[in-house]
């Protein structure tokens, strides 16, 4: 058993009031036990959360790992999506071999930990019926460009949504990345089909494609997760700068009350784990499994703070974690993994990136 104590305070990714709570959380057998006013028992593990948040463990819904070795390459840094495409991911794929590619998901996957990730999809693509049979989510891009939709409407006289949904590749067992050139019919379709969202403001902004309705999928009742997109598109494979990203597009393109940093929480927690179909995952609740991101507000980016729990979004910078625990398992320890030689990760990464540019 382990008991974390201490915390400012707990975001549990759960809708309306019950988003705030407060005391200790003990840990049994991988899950969630208890929360609240709890007393350590007899041999039990303590964790002290002094100074910290607590959040769930973040879930990134849409992920491209081979690209972390492809971060600024030049003849695409400027690039919209269909120029950056020939100028990165097209013409470095034939150079990415196993020990690329073993390179840059470790890579990716640092990132991803060290930012309170416990769950992370990396896209491969399926047809959707034999995705069905297998019993697997079905996922793709759609409608990340105006070029997207210009094709589509050409070719077959709708929109992409439209198309999706005439062809049954819409329900909720699918996710769907960008979605950034959806009009209301679209967005209404994607929530009554119950299809969800994998929105990624940092690569639409960095490749100028535009900014996702994800605030309008939501006011209807659809699924909005977050995601970092490739590392070749964002730079980085940061949770915490997406969700401050998040907050500042919608409220910069749709007025203050678009959305709050207790709704961008939820998209890269509970509803990361929803269209995922992590039913026991996203959430702090007793029951659920002990993904947990404990945050360090120690570092003077979050002093003079009057509410400590938005500290990590609204501050954003590089997350200082204390604790980042998956089913139990501490993963991520005074903002180190253990057994981690992030020098030689460094090294790897300084010869794969040679060797791909030579």
């Amino acid at each position: 058993m382990t008991l974390i104590r201490g915390a400012l305070g707990i975001f549990t990714g759960l809708p309306g009031c019950s988003m705030r709570a407060a005391g200790s959380i003990r840990i049994v057998d991988g899950r969630i036990a208890a929360i609240g006013a709890l007393e350590r028992e007899p041999g039990e593990r303590v964790i002290d959360a002094t100074g910290c948040v607590i959040y769930p463990g973040l879930v990134s819904t849409h992920h491209h790992l081979f690209q972390c070795v492809l971060k600024g390459v030049r003849t695409g840094i400027d690039a919209p999506l269909l120029a950056w495409l020939q100028a990165v991911p097209f013409s470095y794929w034939h150079k990415i071999d196993e020990q690329a590619l073993r390179t840059a998901a470790r890579i990716g996957l640092v990132e991803l930990l060290l930012s309170g990730t416990t769950t992370a999809v990396d896209e491969l693509k399926v047809v959707a019926d034999s995705a069905r049979r297998m019993g697997v989510r079905i996922h793709g891009h759609l409608s990340e460009t105006m070029a997207d939709v210009d094709f589509c409407l050409a070719a077959y006289g709708k929109r992409p949504v439209q198309w999706m949904a005439d062809h049954d590749y819409l329900g909720p067992d699918v996710w769907l990345a960008h979605l950034v050139h959806v009009d209301g019919e679209e967005i209404r379709i994607l929530a009554e089909t119950g299809t969800g969202m994998s929105h990624c403001p940092q690569s639409n902004c960095r490749l100028g494609s535009g900014i996702a309705p994800a605030e309008r999928l939501a006011a209807l009742g659809g699924t909005v997760s977050l995601a970092v997109d490739g590392a070749a598109s964002n730079e980085s494979a940061d949770m915490i700068s997406e969700m401050n990203s998040a907050w500042h597009t919608h409220r910069a393109t749709q007025g203050a009350a678009a959305v709050s940093i207790e709704d961008v929480v939820r998209w890269a927690s509970a509803n990361g784990a929803r269209v995922l179909g992590f039913d026991d995952a996203g959430v702090i609740a007793p029951g659920k499994l002990a993904d947990l991101a404990i945050f360090d507000l120690s570092h003077p980016r979050y002093f003079g703070l009057h509410d400590p729990l938005i500290g990590p979004v609204a501050s954003a910078g590089s997350a200082h974690l204390r604790h980042l625990i998956i089913g139990g398992r501490t993963v991520v320890e005074d903002g180190e993994i253990p057994g981690l030689d992030l020098a030689k990760l460094r090294r790897d990464a300084t010869d794969v990136v040679a060797r791909l540019a030579a």
